[in-house]
């Protein structure tokens, strides 16, 4: 296995173009905002001054089971306060096999990149 990891990632190195943030050219990045925590990222790739991105705090998405769900108020409070987008949901609308949790954090990141 660790074998097939260093050819994959040799491979990855090897037939790497410029760096690219989730696909997008240099007009959609500075078009749009992008997540603080990429801005550096984002900066050095594509040889932009930090001045010129829109960067912002980004989303929360917290998945909890249905009986914690009135205690976590004040972590959803100090989040917003941090800047963040909060987004609440309860297992029992999600489902609780790890492909349904997936199929949530995946359908949330297509809805709010």
């Amino acid at each position: 296995m660790y074998i097939i990891k260093a050819i994959i990632l040799f491979l990855s190195i090897l037939l790497a173009n410029e760096g690219s943030f989730r696909g997008k050219d240099l007009n959609h990045i500075l078009s749009g905002p992008i997540p603080i925590a990429y801005s550096t990222f984002i900066s050095d790739q594509y040889n932009i001054p930090i001045s010129q991105l829109n960067s912002q705090r980004g989303s929360y998405l917290i998945v909890s089971p249905d009986n914690m769900m009135d205690h976590l108020g004040d972590l959803v409070s100090f989040k917003r306060s941090q800047g963040f987008d909060v987004y609440l949901k309860p297992l029992s609308a999600v489902g609780s096999t790890a492909e349904e949790i997936k199929e949530l954090i995946e359908n949330t990141l297509l809805d709010d990149p």
